[in-house]
């Protein structure tokens, strides 16, 4: 059984001192892709709230949303709900990496947080009921990390 937890959309527009900055569309992001548990309809809703706008490949299984305000952004979503990306064009992986930490320990011990390695040898976050967050460089073949970029990998069990 997947729960999904819904943050309410209020507390991810206060995630930043400005909505149009990067860093507040790449925390609302990972907030989303988190609180959502791979759920693409839910994190439509929930960035939807926020301006966000999206389409979907459903050849493709995935969808995409945007935030209205830049092009720096962007979430993509597996529509079978086995995984989401917030990936940065602008940000390091580094500050995202520690965007993910503060809202993971701003839930209070919610998530039983193990940390690894994936096959690549990247930051791998374990968050209990096998769901799994790798921290990488964002674009289209991914390193473990950038100075300019970023990308959070959600991955979750499909049941």
């Amino acid at each position: 059984m997947r729960i999904i937890l819904v943050i309410p959309a209020v507390f991810i527009a206060l995630t930043g001192a400005s909505l149009a900055s990067p860093a507040s569309e790449m925390q609302q992001a990972i907030a989303a892709c988190l609180y959502n548990g791979g759920d693409a309809q839910s994190t439509y809703e929930t960035l939807s709230e926020l301006g966000w706008e999206g389409d979907a490949d459903d050849e493709a299984g995935v969808g995409y949303i945007y935030p209205a305000t830049g092009e720096n952004t962007v979430v993509t979503v597996a529509l079978d709900g086995s995984w989401c990306n917030a990936e940065s064009f602008v940000q390091s992986s580094e500050d995202s990496a520690m965007q993910l930490l503060g809202l993971i320990e701003g839930e209070g011990g919610n998530y039983d947080v193990s940390y690894d390695k994936d096959e690549m040898g990247c930051t791998q976050f374990g968050l209990g009921d096998g769901w799994k967050v790798t921290v990488l460089s964002g674009g289209q073949d991914p390193i473990c990390g950038a100075a300019d970029n970023s990308a959070i990998r959600f991955e979750f069990p499909i049941e």
